[in-house]
């Protein structure tokens, strides 16, 4: 399964780049790689748009979703992520987590569902 993971209004990509440093540092997340938005000519080179991952087995979406609401843990604003697998797309907002396994049901039960 592709999955891609985005942050809603993150135009410098600072906040997508700290979501795929915490990826690479779990363990259990499988080998992650950002994909680059094209640079408006104004600017000096590309953002960094999006996380992709190939999950083989699809289990492995369950770690990874777990990463993720830990992460959304620890930011310190209101933060919109971007979930999208090859026929669905969910976007979730959090702030300041008190329960970031609740959020990870939330994103799967939502994945699930759409």
């Amino acid at each position: 399964m592709k999955v891609l993971l985005g942050i809603v209004g993150d135009e410098d990509g600072a906040q997508i780049r700290s979501l795929a440093d915490w990826l690479r540092d779990d363990e259990s997340v499988p080998t992650v790689a950002t994909v680059e938005a094209t640079p408006d000519p104004a600017e000096m080179g590309p953002v960094t748009d999006a996380i992709a991952l190939v999950l083989q087995p699809a289990g492995l979406m369950t770690a990874v979703v777990g990463a993720v609401a830990a992460w959304l843990g620890t930011r310190g604003r209101e933060t919109t992520i971007r979930v999208r697998t090859d026929d669905r797309e969910i976007e979730i907002v959090a702030f300041k987590l008190a329960d970031p396994e609740q959020v990870a049901l939330r994103i799967l039960r939502e994945l699930d569902q759409s």
